[in-house]
């Protein structure tokens, strides 16, 4: 992409380099994700956090808190963590490999990730309030 804003090619049809950048950025955002998902589990957890109530919940036993959001952060991590389109390199015509297939991919990924990884520090960030 030239500053003006025009996609140019520049004859550098091999995605997959671009595909492991993204993938080890996908990995580092993913680390991200995990810490901010363990801090609000530790967070809801009666055992670790410091005499607050269980799952930050306003009524123990009838009110769930946060354990919910807690349980789908950490979804969100498992899912971001088993991602890695760089590896998934599929034969196809003439059992070529689809290198640039494989860098959308990972440019995919990598934005749909990042749309996770907020709502994974949106519930860090309740559970921290």
């Amino acid at each position: 992409m030239t500053s003006d804003g025009r996609i140019e090619s520049n004859g550098n049809f091999h995605g997959a380099p671009v595909a492991a950048v993204l993938d080890f950025l996908a990995i580092s955002v993913a680390d991200v994700a995990s810490v901010a998902e363990r801090r609000t589990d530790r967070a809801l957890d009666p055992a670790r956090n410091h005499g607050l109530p269980p799952f930050l919940a306003d009524e123990v036993g009838v009110d769930s808190g946060l354990m919910i959001a807690q349980y789908a952060a950490a979804g969100i991590v498992a899912y971001e963590l088993s991602h890695d389109p760089a590896q998934a390199q599929v034969p196809i015509v003439e059992r070529l490999r689809a290198a640039l297939a494989i860098a959308e991919a990972a440019v995919d990924d990598g934005r749909a990730l990042a749309k996770l990884d907020a709502w994974v520090a949106a519930s860090k960030e309740l559970a921290a309030v």
